[in-house]
């Protein structure tokens, strides 16, 4: 991601972002709509975590094929800090792209109406 080679080819992209099934055409379609990360971008997103400041209830969503962002044991500590638990998806790190999309979008939708049925 520093270098800029994360978008270089669609090998690559389908490495970074997918998991090993999703379907070349739509590794290919985002592939060409990707451009270099800005690295202002990189930097904030490097910033701590600050779970204390977190009022709202918070999902963990991570990707059993995403090594970008956290591994198991990161995305675990994560859902630890803000009181949840973290779910795994069968996916990239693009997973409202991928094939489990809609696994993902189940999940979102899940915890939305959960919370609002306690409330």
């Amino acid at each position: 991601m520093l270098t800029g080679n994360a978008t270089d080819s669609p090998k690559r992209t389908r490495d970074y972002f997918f998991s090993p099934g999703t379907r070349a055409a739509v590794v290919n379609d985002c592939h060409r709509r990707l451009q270099p990360e800005s690295m202002q971008a990189l930097k904030d997103m490097m910033t701590p975590l600050r779970p204390e400041r977190i009022t709202t209830p918070v999902t963990v969503l991570g990707a059993e094929h995403d090594w970008l962002v956290a591994p198991p044991r990161e995305l675990a500590a994560t859902a630890r800090a803000y009181h949840t638990t973290a779910q795994t998806l069968p996916a990239g790190h693009d997973m409202m792209l991928d094939t489990a999309w809609e696994r993902a979008a189940t999940a979102i939708e899940t915890a939305i109406t959960g919370h609002h049925a306690r409330q």
